[in-house]
């Protein structure tokens, strides 16, 4: 016995750089020994139809026929953009899985998965709807053997740039404010006013906001200590930036369901350092904030949660190679163990499985019943009182003197004003003069 699934994505001849890390992994490593699995692509153009292998460019007035040719019993809705007539006439052949990437986004259609993509959103979820109905928690994978053979085998880069500093600190995010943080901004000037010059930073596709302000506002000592650089799309690329630097940096306006460039980073060994954004507090949830960066990384171990220029900067200076290398496994591990995909396309075959056999009376499936679900439910369950610990945790590293912490604050306030001064002049500039600075920057 075998699962029948279809991915179902609009077709495009120019795909955007995240499709390998985010959906088509799933379909590259779901085995075959559980799965039947196809992929379509859905496109308005007929000269594009193909319908050859497990691959196929299909109009919209072809699909229903595939799936009932293929006897699908799971489709994966991916971005595909269908009709309302073909969507009822799927959601009565098949169970659509829906991957659940920003909360409060759920469905309570009985005839709908939700793929929850981590414990954390999965209370976040909780805690706005009170009670959840088909949702699993199946974590975004990260093809963990990729990444640990580009480890062994890429160069370091970057590295024999950054003579005389102690510490590469990087952080990579898509060139738009929401990726990025005034905690960025206050802990580079923070290094200024202390004259440390010992870190070097690497900033790959950072806004043109931020690039101008330091450019502005840093002394010419603290811009040497930063290498701007544009996107980079391919996996030996980024591989190079993981390869060259010391820690990882990552923090945002938001944050998201899950961050995959923290499970990159542990995968060659480097520590994280991530903010907390508080989104449950005084038992209301904040919708717009994200907390999942916490669930990947363990305050102390694999490293800390800091909200604050004066700790982080704290935390840099005890930062030694001795402790680097004892302290390496605490996260390498933790991503070759659950975050890896071999463990994601053993829990998506376990769930589905156990959903088919309980609404469709299937018989045992040794081969399935041998397969373990990670996070399991009691794993999942246990996690509120695990986040709220997280919680206490991120208050007690990040305590500081209330005024301290009202100026810090204001600060903040003042500089998202401006950022989304930017925005509206940003996006003013590409539709009336068709003009991207970001692009500018990233040719």
């Amino acid at each position: 016995m075998k699962i029948n699934i279809v991915f179902l994505w609009n077709y495009n001849n120019n795909w955007i750089w995240w499709w390998d890390r985010k959906f088509w992994i799933y379909f590259n490593n779901l085995n075959e020994k559980y799965f039947n699995k196809f992929f379509i692509y859905l496109s308005n153009n007929n000269k594009y139809i193909n319908k050859n292998w497990n691959e196929v460019v299909l109009t919209e007035d072809l699909i229903f026929d595939f799936i009932n040719e293929n006897k699908i019993d799971y489709i994966y809705f991916s971005w595909a953009i269908i009709s309302k007539k073909l969507e009822n006439k799927i959601l009565e052949k098949c169970i659509w899985l829906v991957n659940v990437n920003f909360t409060p986004i759920y469905s309570e259609n009985p005839r709908i998965l939700n793929l929850i993509i981590s414990k954390t959103d999965y209370w976040k979820l909780k805690f706005i709807h009170w009670d959840l109905k088909n949702s699993y928690v199946v974590y975004n994978p990260i093809d963990f053997e990729k990444w640990l053979k580009l480890s062994t085998e890429t160069w370091e880069n970057f590295r024999n740039k950054f003579k005389y500093k102690k510490f590469i600190i990087w952080r990579i995010a898509r060139a738009e404010p929401s990726k990025w943080n005034f905690l960025i901004i206050a802990t580079l000037l923070k290094l200024q006013l202390l004259k440390n010059y010992n870190y070097w930073f690497i900033f790959a596709w950072m806004p043109y906001f931020y690039r101008a302000f330091l450019k502005i506002f840093l002394n010419n000592e603290m811009l040497k200590s930063i290498l701007f650089l544009p996107e980079y799309k391919e996996y030996n690329d980024i591989a190079k930036f993981y390869k060259s630097i010391d820690l990882f940096w990552q923090t945002s306006w938001i944050w998201e369901s899950f961050w995959n460039v923290i499970a990159e980073a542990f995968c060659f060994k480097i520590p994280v350092i991530t903010d907390f954004k508080w989104f449950y507090n005084n038992w209301k949830v904040n919708k717009k904030l994200y907390d999942a960066q916490i669930e990947l990384v363990d305050d102390s171990i694999n490293w800390y949660y800091l909200n604050y220029p004066n700790f982080i900067i704290s935390k840099l200076n005890e930062l030694n190679l001795e402790k680097l290398n004892i302290l390496w496994e605490n996260w390498f591990n933790k991503v070759r163990d659950i975050y890896n995909v071999k463990f994601t396309s053993d829990t998506l075959a376990k769930i589905l499985y156990d959903y088919w056999k309980k609404n469709l009376w299937f018989e045992n499936d040794e081969k399935f019943e041998k397969l373990n679900q990670i996070p399991c439910n009691n794993e999942v369950n246990e996690y509120k009182e695990e986040y709220l610990k997280r919680l206490e945790t991120s208050y007690t590293n990040n305590n500081i003197w209330f005024l301290s912490k009202i100026l810090f604050l204001n600060f903040k306030y003042i500089w998202t004003f401006f950022e989304y001064v930017y925005l509206i002049y940003r996006k003013i500039l590409m539709k009336y003069f068709n003009i991207n600075i970001e692009k500018k920057y990233e040719n």
